[in-house]
């Protein structure tokens, strides 16, 4: 299906000083207006796709920044150094994440500081912000650029940096695992920043609710190959994600949820690779894994004993 197409990855990282840094984060930010001193100097990665992308900037000295609003969501999160920042009449030097100005500039001033960065193309965020939340007018908008609180601000925290090594790994090349990183990330944002609006739901019948069921495991297994999320399903059969959840509970074996039941039916298809693997030919339990959505080989062997009684790596050598 078109719509599920595997992106391509992009990856670019430099090291500048002086009078080549300025240039060098203008390929970065090239809509913001920089001012700087004359010993600036950094080192910086960017990886991502055509949703998102993920920044690692490790800047000696002070400069700052001004950016303009643009197509791009931009969370920002400085785990050391100095960071000020101003948007929407609100300014700030919280060591939790930021989200820059909407439709307002934004100035930020860092000064010797390892600073992490998430970009996200809002058209995306905002399509899979109304599958979320079952609201065909949801819109970015934002009551504050701080978190809800300081637990929602520190695990969101936890998940950029983990997002922003794993995308400097060859995990990040696998389709599977980049559509949940992207999903994981867009999904925590929203949930812990200040979002207005009203998140209505909808409700639906009984045969409406097992018509979705049976249409959504339909989907499941038809396209667990591809990178889809649970957002995806939501959208194939018209439902919110929180009503297709629900739906889920209601039906599906054990009360089973949306994204363990694609989990499940990927953990079946890993298992079909691993019976018609060859060893000798360079297959491993590792590639399998990747392949099918675990960036841990050992997360991957524990949920293969529970469901199947014994090892991947037995059933690969076999």
């Amino acid at each position: 299906m078109s719509e599920h197409r595997v992106s391509q990855t992009f990856s670019w990282q430099v090291e500048a000083c002086k009078a080549d840094a300025v240039d060098s984060l203008l390929q970065v930010a090239p809509h913001a207006r920089l001012g700087s001193g004359a010993d600036l100097s950094h080192r910086v990665r960017l990886d991502g796709d055509e949703r998102f992308s993920l920044l690692h900037l490790q800047v000696a000295g002070a400069f700052e920044a001004t950016n303009e609003p643009d197509d791009t969501l931009t969370v920002v999160y400085v785990r050391s150094g100095s960071l000020e920042w101003e948007t929407a009449g609100q300014r700030g030097t919280s060591a939790l994440p930021w989200m820059q100005g909407l439709t307002t500039p934004t100035l930020g001033r860092l000064d010797t500081a390892d600073e992490f960065a998430l970009f996200l193309k809002r058209g995306p965020l905002t399509a899979l912000g109304r599958t979320l939340y079952g609201d065909n007018r949801f819109r970015l908008d934002v009551d504050s650029p701080l978190p809800i609180d300081e637990q929602h601000g520190r695990y969101f925290a936890d998940l950029l940096v983990m997002a922003q090594q794993t995308a400097q790994t060859d995990l990040f090349t696998e389709p599977v695992l980049r559509a949940s990183l992207y999903r994981s990330l867009a999904v925590t944002l929203l949930e812990s920043f200040r979002l207005t609006g009203d998140r209505r739901g909808r409700t639906m019948t009984a045969e409406g609710r097992l018509r979705r069921y049976r249409l959504a495991r339909q989907f499941i297994d038809d396209h667990a190959s591809l990178p889809i999320t649970v957002e995806d399903v939501a959208r194939a059969v018209d439902a919110s994600t929180v009503e297709l959840e629900e739906v889920f509970r209601g039906h599906s074996p054990s009360g089973r949820t949306v994204s363990a039941t694609l989990r499940r039916t990927r953990l079946a298809a890993a298992h079909e690779d691993l019976l018609k693997a060859d060893p000798t030919a360079g297959d491993t339990v590792r590639a399998i894994a990747h392949r099918w959505g675990y960036p841990d080989p050992s997360t991957f062997a524990k949920h293969y004993r529970a469901a199947y009684g014994t090892n991947p790596k037995w059933v690969l050598d076999r």
